[in-house]
């Protein structure tokens, strides 16, 4: 079993948690506090699972400056990207008619910051490419968000009209 293949398996097992033992994470995208709590898991389990292991590559990299784990990562979230876009929204997601170009542009944004790793490029590149793919997936998961949560929000503040 390679590398990968095992990143990407911890991806989706990660998703299997219970919420609770979820807390931590979600306490991680809480800013602010008139938001509600935190970032919640959507029913999308690929979406869960990437979002899991692009979670242990940038919180790293956000709290200490740790590139190690985005290095480490590059690959599996690639093939989390890649196993993302081929699945099928549930339908509870009520995703877009787009949702599959968009997973497609940001399965292919992941494998080029994979190639980046590969070909040893610098911190500030590795930096700026993990930030661009996280930015990328902020967009993208608003597709599935519980009872419409994800609509119009991102984590740098409360909804539209709160």
């Amino acid at each position: 079993m390679n590398g990968r293949f095992s990143i990407v398996l911890a991806a989706l097992a990660a998703v299997a948690v219970p919420a609770a033992a979820q807390h931590g994470h979600q306490q991680g995208h809480q800013q602010g506090g008139g938001q509600k709590k935190g970032m919640m898991e959507g029913p999308w389990r690929e979406m869960n699972g990437f979002h899991s292991l692009l979670h242990l590559s940038h919180q790293p990299l956000m709290k200490s400056g740790d590139l190690a784990p985005a290095r480490r990562n590059a690959g599996g979230l690639a093939d989390a990207a890649e196993v993302w876009a081929k699945s099928t929204a549930p339908a509870e997601c009520h995703a877009p008619a787009n949702v599959g170009e968009t997973l497609t542009a940001l399965a292919t944004e992941a494998r080029a910051y994979a190639k980046l790793v590969e070909a040893n490029g610098t911190d500030e590149e590795v930096k700026a490419a993990l930030g661009k793919l996280h930015d990328s997936f902020e967009a993208a998961h608003k597709a599935c968000m519980p009872m419409g949560k994800g609509k119009g929000m991102d984590h740098k503040g409360p909804p539209p009209g709160r």
